[in-house]
């Protein structure tokens, strides 16, 4: 592992220490540790034992360091005596063939080491089953020596039983230990931890976490193992920066998308509102229009004062419906003369009326309120023409009554 990925691992602040024993007909006792480091203590999250090798598994979580200590039998320890100038594992076990067997070393005291050994094949398959169970194996060791890590517990104790041994102290190092393939009731007990009662099959996956918080994980010379901790570190590596990164984009994407999608209902709205406003403009402008009466009619007409052609107008204007609009208002338009000389005659009680109608619906709707009013005897629809766009080009006769 290069620097980087170590220093990912150690900084864990939260791992799952693991202890499988392998009985002689394949039985099992697994205990579980899921530790947390926090303003320098360690705490234990949660424990968990099992005879089942899945359920142990799905207590797991992932992408976290877990450590192991295998032990059963199928592991062999030895304790050799360490100022001998030979190999301490061909000491331990004579004729072995080293290449075929994954072994470790327990420093016991200034003298001793306690060696042991399981096959390589057992460990990889432990692995491959732990991979497949979506986890990655940080560091191995074997039997339960590394329970001296836990110094407020065996400080003061010449000798500690655990799960199938009962080992030896001296100066809070395990110097000897004995073994037995079946667990003595007398092995199971309480113990106090972190003002909270722990049971003894705890202590060595707890010794596990602990020893990974205070100096990480021991060096291993195993390809199988060197390959975990890469992957872990890589899992790692993604979980703190990139994943984070590919948060703060969805969150960033989220944030435009709704952004977006209220600038588009407002646009919309705008739209709308342009739409309408366009359309009241344009009815503006035609009562404008209507309000625009020749000149020629106000000089001509003296005995009609200019409140009349405004009450005209006004009321005509006011009764007109969204979509209609009018283009011209004659009010007693010019029968003949000459317009050179100014000279005109004109139809007395005439107002006529163009305009577009959206529809037929509007246009009778129209002629409808210009019949209610008391002082209009008739209302005539002279023309009406359908023009390119779909719109009806019209023109309206409207008599005023002689008594007005």
């Amino acid at each position: 592992m290069n620097f980087l990925e170590e220093s990912t691992v150690r900084r864990a602040g939260r791992c799952a220490g693991l202890y499988l024993w392998y009985g002689q007909d394949s039985e099992l006792y697994a205990s579980l540790v899921i530790a947390v480091k926090k303003n320098g203590r360690v705490r234990i999250e949660s424990t968990y034992s099992s005879g089942s090798f899945e359920k142990i598994v799905r207590n797991i979580p992932g992408n976290i360091p877990l450590l192991i200590s295998i032990d059963g039998s199928n592991v062999i320890h030895r304790l050799v005596d360490r100022s001998s100038s030979e190999n301490p594992v061909s000491q331990a076990f004579p004729g072995s063939g080293i290449k075929d067997f994954f072994f470790r070393k327990h420093y016991a005291g200034t003298d001793k080491t306690i060696v042991s050994l399981v096959r390589k094949e057992d460990i990889h398959k432990l692995i491959q089953s732990l991979n497949d169970g979506g986890l990655l194996v940080c560091d191995l060791k074997m039997g339960p020596f590394n329970i001296e890590s836990l110094t407020g517990i065996t400080a003061g104790n010449d000798e500690i039983a655990v799960p199938f041994y009962t080992l030896s102290f001296k100066e809070g190092i395990v110097i000897s230990f004995e073994r037995c393939l079946q667990n003595s009731v007398e092995n199971n007990y309480s113990v106090d931890f972190d003002s909270d009662s722990l049971s003894s099959e705890y202590l060595v996956p707890l010794s596990l976490c602990y020893t990974f918080f205070q100096s990480g994980f021991e060096d291993i010379n195993d390809e199988v193992l060197s390959v975990q901790r890469k992957e872990l570190a890589a899992k790692r590596i993604l979980s703190v920066t990139v994943l984070p990164f590919l948060l703060l984009i969805f969150v960033s994407l989220a944030v435009n998308f709704i952004l977006l999608m209220n600038f588009d209902k407002q646009s919309r709205l705008l739209s709308d509102s342009l739409i309408e406003g366009k359309q009241q403009l344009v009815q503006i402008d035609s009562l404008r229009k209507s309000l625009v009466i020749k000149q020629t009619v106000i000089e001509a007409r003296n005995n009609r004062s200019t409140k009349l052609l405004t009450y005209f107008s006004d009321r005509i204007a006011s009764c007109v419906p969204p979509g209609i609009v009018l283009a011209e208002m004659s009010l007693y338009p010019p029968k003949s003369g000459n317009q050179k000389k100014e000279q005109f005659l004109f139809s007395d009680g005439i107002i006529y009326i163009t305009g577009l109608a959206g529809n037929t619906v509007s246009l009778e709707e129209f002629v409808e309120k210009l019949s209610s009013f008391s002082w209009i005897q008739s209302v005539r629809i002279k023309s009406y023409s359908m023009e390119k766009d779909g719109a009806g080009s019209f023109r309206l006769e409207i008599s005023v009554s002689e008594d007005l």
